[in-house]
């Protein structure tokens, strides 16, 4: 329907919509005196320094297995403060919300957040660079394969660094909570 539309309209040279609407932004922006684009052009290299700044430091604040247990006690917070405001008798009778039900019962161990970590790596890896890996994707399947030979493959000395590790975050996600 949409494309009915768009070959009904009348615009020059015939070009699809998407290019059209190029071709006029372009013609728009050069019609622009030159002052005003240098303007233009400064505040939005000031934006995205400022973006990638405040992105820069949010990162260098929280690693990924801090922001991701941050998450995960906050949720498991937030469900049990849900739990005690919630009326029993209308929890019994309707069950609990859509909310409730997605959040986890338990904080994961030291080896499912390993393996959870490593196949968020992998993936990221291949979605940046897919010429390393191949055509398609790897598989969660053979990933955590991957993971748990890793994982065995570790010293009893840094599986339980590792678990240390995980046990300070979780412990200054709740602090912060």
């Amino acid at each position: 329907m949409r494309y009915a539309l768009h070959a009904l309209e009348t615009r020059p040279d015939d070009l699809p919509p998407m290019q059209y609407w190029m071709k006029t932004m372009s013609e728009q922006w050069h019609a622009l005196p030159a002052s005003e684009r240098d303007q233009y052009l400064e505040a939005y290299a000031r934006n995205k320094q400022v973006y990638h700044d405040a992105l820069r430091a949010y990162k260098e604040k929280y690693s990924p297995l801090q922001h991701k247990l941050y998450k995960l006690a906050k949720a498991k917070a937030d469900y049990v403060r849900l739990k005690r405001q919630v009326d029993q008798e209308l929890f019994r009778a309707y069950g609990p919300t859509p909310e409730m039900e997605y959040l986890p019962d338990a904080i994961p161990t030291p080896r499912q957040l390993f393996m959870q970590e490593y196949r968020q790596q992998e993936q990221d890896t291949w979605w940046n660079d897919p010429s390393i890996r191949g055509d398609k994707p790897p598989t969660c399947a053979v990933l955590d394969k991957q993971a748990r030979k890793i994982w065995n493959a570790k010293s009893d000395a840094d599986r339980q660094r590792y678990a240390d590790k995980v046990r300070e975050v979780v412990e200054e996600a709740f602090r912060t909570i």
